[in-house]
């Protein structure tokens, strides 16, 4: 549960997965990284050296763990989540105690995860419980990532990235906070500004994941432990054959089902 070492353990797991499918012979042609994740995917684009990846992790989770104010994450469950209704319980809550409260990741039609201060985030299980019929449990970590609560560190953070390097991205990278592709025209800082508000704003997954969605006669990997992930996306492709194979990084037998997939295709973008 302490970020300073969870965050550099998680984008060490990514990477070691990311790097048995560069041995593989497979190479991304479009990234995109869920929260930390996105560290992972500025490293497989180029942009980032592992060695600045790494140093950046340990700094921004340094920061993280000394923000004076505590927070928690809830994430919300149901087969079809109306946005609208979580987020006027928040906005209630957060006038009526002055605390923050937000809507921190917008992870998919079935699942978003709310943020804020302790006592807030207590208040908005009671509410969703008593007039909703949506899931919530709150989540193991230590802090609440994405939301104001991490306003605090992001002065300091900035100063820090300023002697980051920045290279020019060898392939595409959607980002976290806005779903965009990432094109950088002013010497890394556009890069620079992004890791600052990924800190400090909600994560924007769901539209991640629709534009994902719209492509064609591609593989989509999830790099990591699990399938939670490739779960999100789905949710966005069920009833359509649009040509997208999903596939886990996880497993021997994923992998090779991959291999044989791709065997004979002339081209299949991989994302």
């Amino acid at each position: 549960k302490q970020t300073e070492y969870t965050a550099l353990i998680m984008f060490c797991m990514d990477m070691a997965y990311y790097e048995v499918l560069k041995k593989l012979g497979i190479e991304a042609d479009i990234v995109a990284g869920h929260s930390l994740g996105q560290y992972v995917a500025l490293v497989a684009t180029g942009a980032l050296t592992l060695e600045d990846a790494v140093k950046v992790v340990v700094q921004r989770s340094k920061l993280m763990a000394k923000v004076k104010k505590t927070g928690k994450l809830c994430a919300v469950s149901f087969p079809y989540i109306r946005e609208e209704i979580i987020e006027k319980i928040c906005a209630e809550i957060s006038e009526s105690t002055r605390k923050i409260l937000q809507i921190a990741l917008y992870n998919s039609e079935h699942q978003i995860v709310v943020g804020g201060e302790e006592a807030a985030i207590t208040l908005f299980c009671e509410a969703v419980k008593t007039s909703l019929n949506y899931k919530t449990i709150i989540l193991p970590v230590g802090q609440a990532f994405h939301t104001a609560i991490m306003e605090e560190m992001t002065e300091e953070f900035n100063e820090y990235l300023k002697q980051i390097p920045i290279r020019q991205s060898q392939i595409p990278i959607l980002f976290n906070t806005n779903a965009q592709y990432y094109e950088e025209t002013q010497n890394g800082n556009i890069l620079r500004k992004e890791l600052v508000r990924h800190c400090a704003q909600p994560l924007q997954w769901k539209k991640t994941m629709r534009q994902i969605s719209q492509f064609q006669n591609c593989a989509v990997i999830e790099v990591g432990p699990g399938h939670t992930l490739l779960g999100f996306l789905n949710s966005f492709l069920t009833g359509k054959d649009k040509g997208i194979f999903l596939y886990r990084a996880d497993k021997k037998k994923e992998m090779e089902k991959l291999l044989q997939q791709l065997k004979g295709k002339n081209h299949v973008e991989i994302i």
